[in-house]
């Protein structure tokens, strides 16, 4: 029972640092990055019977680093602002916009 309990305790808690993505920059990813990772790391730890601080430590280098590397571009380009305001319907994860005959098309831009 006992390990059931753990298992679960961090499955959530692994789950509940990845979902929490902050910042826009390297330097802010990395430090919420870091600060998740210690304390996803140091419960993990914690709840197996081990040392915190190493699970801790280890946490945070790892959550400081993913962090940093996963930072979005932050910067929206010419081509997306061109057809954001040409399309309503225009998703940018896509490039699409959704035409009169009912399909998805790909925005051809100037950009």
């Amino acid at each position: 029972m006992r390990m059931k309990t753990i298992a679960a305790l961090g499955i959530v808690m692994a789950m509940a640092g990845t979902l929490a993505a902050c910042g826009t920059t390297p330097g802010e990813r990395a430090l919420t990055g870091g600060a998740l990772g210690a304390g996803t790391a140091a419960g993990i730890t914690a709840a197996a019977g081990g040392n915190p601080v190493i699970g801790a430590l280890a946490g945070a280098a790892g959550g400081a680093i993913i962090g940093a590397a996963t930072t979005p571009s932050g910067q929206t380009s010419d081509h997306v602002r061109w057809c954001a305001e040409r399309y309503r319907s225009y998703d940018p994860r896509t490039d699409t916009y959704m035409g009169y005959d009912g399909y998805r098309h790909r925005c051809n831009s100037p950009y």
